[in-house]
């Protein structure tokens, strides 16, 4: 018994931190938040010429370049069964409504831009070309 006891110890000891470093949330800081209406029909942005991943990665964008190539539209956020957001559905290509294209962008190829008006726009690292070459997501993609 005497063992069973401080190992039951040190194990509750031990599991008490992975508590304590839940992070927490701050509702007070409204300005650090991102709601997903706030994201809806938000344009995505082409850097127009397609750059390198580790490039792209390291880049911090604060508005939107008048160099950018507007490319589409944000359709929907995808998250995974965690609650991570793991892609973007955008809707590239086509004209008013005619020709478009709805395209899975990881997250790893986007970054959010704060746009005009409280808005937000995603601006990725692949070029007009190599959206148009990424399979299309219909409808029955997600059944």
């Amino acid at each position: 018994m005497k063992i069973a006891t401080p190992a039951a110890l040190a194990f509750s000891l031990l599991a008490v931190p992975a508590f304590a470093q839940q992070p927490t949330l701050d509702l007070s800081a409204a300005a650090d938040l991102v709601r997903a209406d706030d994201l809806e029909d938000g344009n995505v942005y082409s850097v127009a010429t397609g750059i390198e991943q580790a490039t792209f990665d390291g880049a911090t964008y604060t508005a939107i370049d008048a160099e950018w190539d507007d490319v589409g539209d944000i359709e929907d956020l995808v998250l995974d069964r965690s609650g991570q957001l793991v892609a973007v559905v955008a809707e590239i290509g086509g004209f008013l409504g005619l020709g478009d294209r709805h395209v899975l962008l990881p997250v790893t190829d986007v970054s959010l831009v704060p746009g005009e008006g409280g808005d937000f726009a995603y601006v990725t690292r692949l070029s007009q070309e190599e959206l148009k070459q990424l399979p299309e997501v219909e409808e029955g993609f997600w059944d």
